[in-house]
């Protein structure tokens, strides 16, 4: 058992979203709390009846320029060095809040293990689902990264309907992120708190796979001839990862809905309006133990951080290339897109995977995956309530989407909610 303690001269908020040992002596705790912070942490466990206390040897927010930026209140490190190793297989955290008093919400210590050890060879993090409910278009992004190879898949969210939370016959672990339920903190997170979720999702990595890949729902994996795993193969374990070509496309036909799973097909995909110079940043796919903290397009700095050594390769387009898909009813510049075929190889061996799973003895939930999306498209109005926000401001969070959804709808939604919300000390 290890416990984390603050100090009491320490007021502002402090979340705990995940705690991590680096090193059998090397504890890395993420937090939500304001950047500027001055709080003192401490952490401690019992070896053979002695007490051994660590004070926190590094406070480090994960986006640069927080100190400067508008957006404070964003991911943090604390870190524990302890002058004797933890032992032992499971490992939990109490947290202590200033008035020595215990959070009675004990969350589990992930432990690192060496890459050759871990389960998985490619592992996805999916930043957030915030009021979520297109079961078809989560089942296009698994199927699609099944095909690249992927076989456990990190989805963070904060509400979902609940088809959503079937596991669709894959390791899908679904991390809650629940609101912050404060409104002041609302208006200063970072772009929905995205950078969090990556470095969060990177250390859980660290655990069970080799690779990481940080990509959003829309975006689709193209590969030539072979999968991501046979590329990420050709890169050495010092380098950081690999970035991915990306080209924004947008699709103008809807997909099937159907209370029969095995009528949905992915042949809307087949034709898509792509851009004819690409424009879009890259995203990353990464080895975990290399990375101290990334932002959504690239890698802020390496670990350990003393080290400052960034090695990344670039996959050529014709290797490797990430669409980002977006529906055809938004207002985009025609001149710079054609019609293409890019997807047309992959959709039909996603749906020929998509058969081959479904008929795998016994896998009768996802049989009965209901093939729906609430009426009228809340997925959608979700995602151009976040775009329109992010073209005018950079702290917000899907919270200040939630009042224009439930008066844009009649239709009563069952959402799913974190049954509980964030630690705090």
């Amino acid at each position: 058992m290890m416990k984390i303690i603050k100090e009491r001269n320490s007021e502002e908020p402090i979340y705990i979203v995940g705690a991590y040992l680096i090193r059998d002596d090397l504890l890395r705790v993420v937090l939500i709390t304001d950047c500027r912070t001055n709080s003192k942490f401490y952490a401690s466990f019992f070896d053979n009846q002695s007490m051994i206390v660590a004070a926190a040897k590094n406070l480090s927010a994960m986006l640069d320029g927080c100190l400067t930026n508008a957006c404070k209140y964003d991911g943090m490190y604390a870190e524990f060095e302890f002058p004797t190793k933890f032992v032992g297989d499971e490992v939990r955290l109490d947290i202590i809040d200033a008035n020595n008093q215990s959070s009675l919400a004990m969350i589990t210590v992930r432990r690192s293990v060496p890459p050759q050890q871990r389960k998985h060879r490619l592992a996805v993090c999916l930043p957030a689902l915030f009021y979520y409910s297109d079961t078809v278009q989560l089942i296009e992004f698994i199927e699609n990264w099944l095909l690249a190879g992927a076989t456990k898949f990190y989805v963070y969210w904060q509400a979902i309907t609940p088809a959503i939370k079937k596991k669709s016959g894959v390791d899908l672990e679904l991390v809650a992120f629940p609101h912050l339920y404060n409104r002041t903190l609302d208006l200063l997170v970072y772009y929905t708190g995205q950078v969090i979720s990556i470095n969060d999702c990177l250390h859980k990595a660290r655990s069970e796979a080799e690779f990481a890949a940080a990509v959003d729902l829309d975006e689709l994996l193209v590969t030539n001839s072979t999968n991501l795993t046979t590329l990420l193969s050709k890169t050495l374990p010092s380098w950081t990862g690999c970035y991915l070509s990306r080209m924004h496309a947008h699709f103008d036909k809807e997909p099937v809905y159907s209370s029969n799973a095995q009528q949905l097909r992915f042949d809307r995909l087949s034709e898509i309006h792509s851009e004819k110079i690409g424009s879009a940043f890259t995203k990353l796919i990464l080895r975990p133990e290399n990375v101290y903290r990334s932002y959504v397009h690239w890698v802020n700095a390496a670990d350990p951080p003393k080290r400052g050594i960034l090695r990344l390769c670039t996959f050529r387009p014709s290797e490797a290339m990430l669409v980002h898909l977006r529906s055809f009813k938004e207002n985009f510049n025609e001149s710079k897109y054609e019609m293409s075929n890019i997807l047309e190889k992959v959709s039909q061996n996603m749906a020929a995977n998509w058969r081959l799973r479904l008929n795998v003895t016994d896998n009768k939930e996802l049989l009965s995956l209901p093939i729906t999306r609430s009426i009228p498209d809340i997925a959608q109005e979700m995602e151009s309530c976040l775009l329109r926000l992010k073209g005018s401001a950079e702290c917000f969070t899907a919270s200040h989407c939630v009042p224009l959804l439930m008066t844009s709808t009649s239709t009563v939604v069952d959402w799913q909610y974190p049954e509980k919300e964030w630690i705090e000390m």
